[in-house]
């Protein structure tokens, strides 16, 4: 129990503490009040949450109001929609919710008149010439609102913006009348010196972003990754409707998407490789397969077994992305594939970018066994790191080009909350996740035992993980427990829900709480609910195996 003393005793920022601006200070208050900690035994995985917890203080300003608004952190002044303004807002708000409220907001008070929301955020002001759309905006305001109190009026400000923006994009970004999104330069995705873009410019004609370069032979670009942004985020778009009690509108947001996705599989997939290709103005496929392939997953494209597909193909082979230390930003087998770190790179290296979108990907369709084998390796990386750069060597896990940088430092958060501690979902239900952090790195020790707790609803909940046993804390009093290698989930009172398979083991034990027990056996992959007449087997999709061919 030395571990879960040390949890309660501890500070959740360690023995990190460093000077930070007030607005640095009041990320940190707010962080305190969600009541996240973590320890671990030996500690060298605490000290570096702690530290990675602290120095996100050092990744915001003020906005006009005095309150905390992210930064990308680092060599990036400002807070780009790309990133800062959706995924990374997004996983702030299980951590700091008013701060990632205000990052969303900015956005839309930054509107132009035309509709087009700023790709950037400066000391200068909003910044227009390029669009860099990657997670959909919609999807990040959405799980915000569901999880942080459901406020109606920050809901229908975002929804008015982000439509006036569909607009926007609808008007201007659809030149070849395909119903695709077009990218315009190398800027247009966020993916810097990626192969994927040789030989285009990396800004639109004249920094105008409603135009291109009319001397370039293969400009606009049909991008999938920009098409399936637009496609999710209609998606979303409708539940905000329907939220705001405008059934029409929802019904017209779906089918707007419906016909996005059609555009999308018609145009930029294709079905031998079943991957997503970028097409050049002369209707040809650039085939380098890069990251667009997570992104348009992560946009909630393709069924289960087209998942399953790509997991085996691509996401999960070795040849592929699936690196020492995944996942690369170009496949491995690609001769333009580059490993090199030490640079603002999408050519090669894994970036942090890449890792904190691709969680929804894989457990939007049940695969969270698999998940693990991309958090495990990055979790051994993040022990390692001190001063959390953007990317990562895919064969050594050494840290590369920059610091202070905040997806680096969300992903910190994220992926330990994920693997051994209590994250909270928009869906009103919390996650106890009994996994330890695996020794990856030339056989150190990365964790015998971990404590983590949180705070919902006024209620303190802690985690203690052994290699057995998983035990929760409701107040400072023993709850229940349950095996390692499964994942209970509880409503927000702490009532469990579900179960979840959560290694390729098969898991035996029991479930105990006060007043009853409930004997397991659960496989990977595999939920089970409760209900009224006890627990029932809703999925078990069986788990996919790496693949080396």
């Amino acid at each position: 129990m030395h571990v879960l003393e040390n949890l309660r005793n501890g500070d959740p920022f360690g023995r990190t503490g460093l000077p930070v601006e007030e607005a640095g200070r009041k990320l940190r208050a707010e962080f305190v009040r969600s009541g996240v900690k973590f320890a671990a035994a030996p500690d060298r995985l605490q000290q570096a949450f702690a530290s990675a917890a602290n120095r996100l203080g050092d990744c915001v300003q003020p906005d006009r109001l005095g309150r905390p608004v992210l930064q990308e952190g680092g060599v990036y002044r400002g807070c780009w929609l790309e990133s800062t303004g959706t995924i990374n807002a997004e996983l702030l708000s299980r951590f700091c919710p008013d701060a990632a409220h205000a990052t969303f907001e900015q956005f839309a008070d930054g509107q132009r008149e035309d509709g087009l929301i700023p790709y950037k955020i400066t000391d200068e002001g909003p910044v227009y010439r390029q669009i860099q759309l990657v997670t959909p905006p919609a999807r990040s305001v959405w799980n915000h609102y569901r999880m942080n109190g459901r406020d109606k009026q920050f809901l229908a400000k975002m929804y008015h913006a982000l439509g006036r923006f569909d607009d926007w994009l609808a008007a201007y970004r659809n030149t070849r009348g395909t119903g695709c999104v077009e990218a315009f330069c190398t800027f247009d995705t966020g993916h810097d010196l990626s192969p994927r873009f040789w030989h285009i410019p990396d800004t639109p004609y004249e920094d105008d972003p409603k135009r291109y370069d009319p001397h370039s032979p293969l400009l606009p670009i049909l991008a999938p990754d920009l098409t399936a942004s637009v496609y999710c985020g209609r998606l979303y778009l409708a539940k905000m409707a329907r939220e705001l009690g405008d059934d029409a509108a929802a019904g017209v947001w779906t089918s707007k998407a419906g016909q996005t996705l059609q555009s999308l599989f018609a145009h930029c997939l294709d079905e031998q490789d079943g991957f997503f290709y970028d097409v050049d103005n002369a209707g040809r496929f650039n085939r380098i397969q890069t990251d667009v392939l997570l992104r348009v997953l992560a946009c909630e494209v393709g069924d289960g077994a087209f998942f399953a597909s790509s997991l085996s193909r691509y996401l999960l082979n070795t040849r592929k992305f699936f690196a020492k230390y995944p996942l690369t930003s170009v496949a491995m087998d690609d001769p333009r594939f580059d490993p090199f770190s030490g640079y603002n790179t999408w050519a090669g290296a894994v970036n942090f970018l890449s890792l904190i979108r691709a969680p929804h990907a894989f457990e939007r369709h049940g695969r969270f066994v698999e998940l693990t084998w991309i958090m495990q390796p990055i979790v051994s990386a993040i022990s390692r790191m001190n001063r959390f750069g953007q990317v990562l060597s895919p064969w050594t896990g050494e840290e590369g080009y920059a610091e202070a940088y905040s997806p680096a430092l969300l992903c910190v958060l994220d992926y330990i909350e994920r693997l051994c501690g209590i994250q909270p979902t928009p869906e009103g239900e919390l996650r106890f996740t009994g996994l330890l952090p695996q020794t990856r790195d030339h056989g150190g020790k990365l964790a015998e035992e971990t404590a983590y707790s949180r705070i919902v609803d006024g209620i303190r909940y802690e985690l203690h993980n052994t290699r057995t046993v998983c035990t929760v804390y409701r107040d400072g009093q023993w709850h229940c427990a349950f095996p390692a290698g499964v994942r209970l989930v509880t409503d927000r009172l702490g009532q469990p829900v579900a179960l979840v398979g959560m290694t390729v083991a098969h898991v035996e034990g029991k479930l105990r709480m006060r007043n009853q027990e409930t004997v397991l056996r659960i496989t990977g992959n595999e939920i089970w609910r409760a209900g009224p007449d006890g627990w029932t087997k809703v999925s078990s999709p069986g788990v996919i195996l790496p693949a080396h061919e």
